[in-house]
C-alpha cells in the first residue's frame, strides 16, 4: 500500500474509531460502567487498525467482503474489551475485593463485550453498519 493511501486510511480509520466509539458508549455505558470510557477513548486507535488490517476488503469478492465485515467488527470489539478491560484491572480498588487478578479481569472485560455483541443481538444492526464503513473508507482511498 502506498504511503499516502495508508496515511489517508489511518486518518479515516481515526475518525471512523471516534464514531465507533460514540456508538460504543450508547450502547454499553449502562452494562459496562464507568471504565466503558476508556475503550470510548482508545476507540480512535481501534478503528484506525481496523482500517489497516481490514485494507485489502476492496479486492474481495461480495460474500467474502460481507465475511470480513463481520470479522473486522469482532476485531474491533474484542479490541474495545481489551482496552476496558486493561484500564479496569489498573483501577486502585479498597476494601475487601480489593485482590484482583488483572488478566482475569481484562478476559472478563473481552468476553463481556463479545458476549454483549453476540447473546444481546447487537451484531444484527453492527454487522451491516461495519460493512458500509468498510465501503466509504475504500472508496475514500482508492485512487
Amino acid at each position: 500500500m502506498r504511503r499516502e493511501k495508508r496515511i489517508r486510511r489511518t486518518v479515516l480509520g481515526l475518525l471512523s474509531g471516534s464514531l465507533w466509539g460514540g456508538l460504543a458508549w450508547l450502547i454499553g455505558h449502562r452494562a459496562m460502567g464507568p471504565p466503558v470510557t476508556y475503550g470510548v477513548w482508545a476507540s480512535p486507535v481501534i478503528g484506525a487498525l481496523v482500517a489497516l488490517a481490514f485494507g485489502n476488503w476492496p479486492r474481495f469478492s461480495l460474500a467474502w467482503r460481507v465475511g470480513l465485515a463481520l470479522a473486522s467488527l469482532y476485531f474491533g470489539a474484542a479490541l474495545f474489551g481489551l482496552a476496558v478491560g486493561a484500564a479496569d484491572a489498573l483501577r486502585v480498588l479498597s476494601g475487601p475485593h480489593a485482590m484482583r487478578a488483572p488478566f482475569a479481569v481484562v478476559a472478563q472485560d473481552v468476553y463481556g463485550t463479545l458476549w454483549g455483541l453476540t447473546l444481546l443481538g447487537w451484531f444484527v444492526p453492527l454487522w451491516p453498519l461495519a460493512y458500509l464503513n468498510h465501503a466509504v473508507i475504500a472508496r475514500l482511498t482508492e485512487e
